[in-house]
């Protein structure tokens, strides 16, 4: 937030749009870091819920492709997505879904060398839905194919390259995908020689349901918001930053009860909680509005 806000406020200065940049691209890296290393422990736990219903694996590639777009655009890769021109059905939780794309995507991206070749391949058979994602990249020895889902497992040019991975999201992967009772396989032909990883799930029958609802959009500035945010940094942040998109913050609140007094007071149409709040916690605070 601390960084969107430095750059809305630093308007046409070219020389600050660089590091500040930096900053935003860096804190990004460091928060899906923190992500994956908390999901793969949610993982191991059992305590990640999927919420499965029938999903397209053709939209889950092209959102996962989108949000890697900037890596390849930054790499200068060149990409392929072979596709069947009809929908993939699979019975799975869209946004695991696509985190599962998307960190194969990235595996494959930091891999290969500026200008390289990835390839993204949807496909079905045999009543199975298949993604292989494919890079002309470094590749993997014979002993780190054996171990590569392994967690804080790296090649070693990891290191040389300073990537800043810790070796979670591959392990990460194989368990979103276990979890949806299917299989992930890696294949290399060696050091130098590129990789390939091969998904399969089942294929569903099920179809989305057909009931839709209306939902009524508001445009920022008719949107009033509370904030209910402990943490100062954060809450100063994170209000300039709503309302310099043009939302109507009406009041901040540092702990749950406040909260509750204002969100009654102003009756907004959003209250963003906080979770770990003083003396009622998010959750508690959300059920008493309620």
């Amino acid at each position: 937030a601390a960084a969107s806000v430095l750059h809305d406020a630093i308007g046409g200065t070219p020389e600050m749009h660089k590091p500040c940049a930096v900053i935003h691209r860096q804190a990004s890296q460091i928060s899906k870091l923190l992500d994956d290393l908390l999901d793969a422990a949610r993982v191991t736990q059992g305590k990640i819920a999927l919420r499965l219903q029938p999903t397209d694996l053709l939209d889950v590639c092209n959102e996962s492709l989108e949000a890697v777009n900037p890596l390849i655009n930054l790499r200068h890769h060149k990409v392929v997505f072979d596709s069947p021109d009809h929908p993939v059905w699979v019975e799975a939780d869209r946004v695991r879904t696509v985190q599962t794309v998307e960190n194969l995507l990235t595996n494959a991206i930091k891999y290969t060398p500026n200008g390289g070749n990835v390839e993204l391949r949807l496909s079905s058979e045999n009543g199975q839905a298949i993604i292989r994602v494919r890079d002309d990249g470094c590749g993997m020895s014979e002993e780190l194919l054996s171990r590569v889902f392994d967690i804080f497992v790296q090649s070693d040019r990891t290191l040389d390259r300073s990537e800043g991975g810790m070796g979670v999201g591959l392990t990460l992967v194989r368990s979103l995908v276990e979890l949806h009772q299917g299989t992930i396989d890696a294949y290399s032909e060696g050091a130098g020689k590129g990789s390939e990883f091969v998904v399969r799930l089942p294929l569903t029958t099920k179809r989305p349901g057909t009931n839709k609802t209306t939902v009524s959009l508001l445009t920022p500035k008719h949107l009033r918001i509370v904030l209910v945010e402990d943490n100062d940094d954060a809450r100063e942040m994170m209000t300039e930053l709503l309302s310099n998109a043009g939302y109507n913050v009406v009041a901040v609140a540092a702990d749950g009860a406040k909260g509750f007094e204002f969100i009654m007071q102003h009756r907004p149409d959003v209250a963003l909680l906080d979770i770990g709040l003083p003396e009622m916690n998010g959750y508690q605070l959300a059920r008493r509005v309620r």
